[in-house]
């Protein structure tokens, strides 16, 4: 899921406003952070992804990543992973070693499945300070985990985190975290998840809402004007486990309000594979989904241009840019944020700030 973990790296950054006091995010010359397209391929088929149903097989281009590369020192945080697997990319040690070399205090975090460790990798992944790495998983039982994500396998998942957990040993990064989309199918499994995660080492539980892409979803997915308080238990139950284990807990919102709130395009924005730069995941598509049960579509792909014609720098601070940024800080919302889940804290655990 796009922009799964922003929340939880900006949130690092970012203090969070007085409750009276609407926030305004600062509109550098540079993005605070990143999100860079290893590649779009992934090795699994989860119900829930849009890679599955959207697939966007390209890899990254190195003419795109030398422009990364050359904004790197004056970011804070990258996330090298859109929607694809991370490590299905043959150049992700080496892209990370260079982006270490230019900015060693860059905060770099990605999701992956895991399916793909071995121990040179994980040490290398200590080797070379990677900050977090979120482990998603979507169920705590093999029969659950295997139903979802699709040409994986629990056993395989459950070894590997492990194996990272047992590789880093006493080194302080990376921090492992596990994510979990949650939906009809796999809700009741939180609590046991989180025990789960406990005995593997992680030391983070991020929950997740699912963008429904399918029918079958839309009327899966656990959030409504009316959330089921069984559900809502459920994270309550999680949570718990989570504090007597020690463990950081994120969970999204239940409740739908069609309440507009922080917007990471404001200080986020994502680079695909191809070098085209958008402000956010919607509207770098147009393929459709489900927004509150009713079939619809998303509004991209609208660009800001292409990193093997122009600089981030120049990019980011391009009079298109920057017009539609001061719009949603001024609170008039483009047409895609008004059929945002982003925005309204189902999915990807935004903070939540007003915009």
């Amino acid at each position: 899921m796009p922009l799964k973990m922003i929340r939880s790296y900006l949130n690092r950054f970012i203090r969070k406003p007085a409750k009276t006091t609407p926030h305004i995010q600062p509109d550098g010359e540079y993005p605070v952070a990143v999100q860079l397209e290893s590649t779009g391929v992934c090795n699994f088929r989860c119900t829930m992804c849009s890679t599955t149903y959207f697939p966007f097989n390209k890899t990254l281009e190195d003419a795109v990543f030398d422009k990364v590369l050359e904004a790197t020192p004056h970011i804070t945080a990258l996330v090298p992973n859109v929607g694809g697997e991370p490590l299905l990319y043959g150049k992700f040690l080496p892209m990370l070693e260079k982006l270490k070399a230019v900015n060693p205090d860059l905060f770099i975090a990605f999701n992956t499945n895991a399916s793909l460790f071995t121990e040179d990798i994980c040490r290398a992944f200590v080797h070379l300070g990677v900050n977090e790495i979120i482990v998603s998983a979507d169920g705590a039982t093999a029969e659950t985990y295997n139903a979802i994500r699709v040409g994986g396998d629990f056993d395989t998942m459950v070894r590997n985190a492990g194996m990272m957990f047992r590789v880093k040993g006493p080194a302080p990064l990376p921090l492992l975290a596990m994510l979990m989309v949650i939906s009809r199918q796999n809700a009741h499994e939180m609590p046991q998840f989180v025990t789960l995660a406990a005995k593997l080492g992680v030391r983070k539980i991020l929950i997740n809402g699912v963008e429904p892409y399918t029918s079958e979803h839309a009327a899966n997915a656990c959030y409504s004007e009316r959330p089921d308080p069984a559900v809502a238990a459920l994270i309550d139950e999680a949570q718990r486990e989570a504090q007597r284990n020690g463990m950081e807990f994120l969970a999204p919102s239940l409740e739908v309000t069609r309440e507009k709130r922080y917007c990471p395009a404001l200080s986020v924005c994502i680079v695909r594979a191809d070098g085209e730069v958008y402000p956010c995941s919607p509207y770098s598509t147009g393929y459709q989904f489900y927004y509150h049960g009713e079939l619809t579509r998303h509004l991209g792909p609208r660009s800001f241009g292409n990193l093997k014609e122009r600089t981030l720098h120049d990019i980011w601070n391009s009079a298109a840019y920057r017009e539609f940024r001061n719009a949603i800080r001024e609170h008039k919302l483009h047409p895609e944020c008004r059929h945002c889940l982003l925005a309204e804290g189902i999915i990807c655990n935004v903070q939540i700030y007003p915009i």
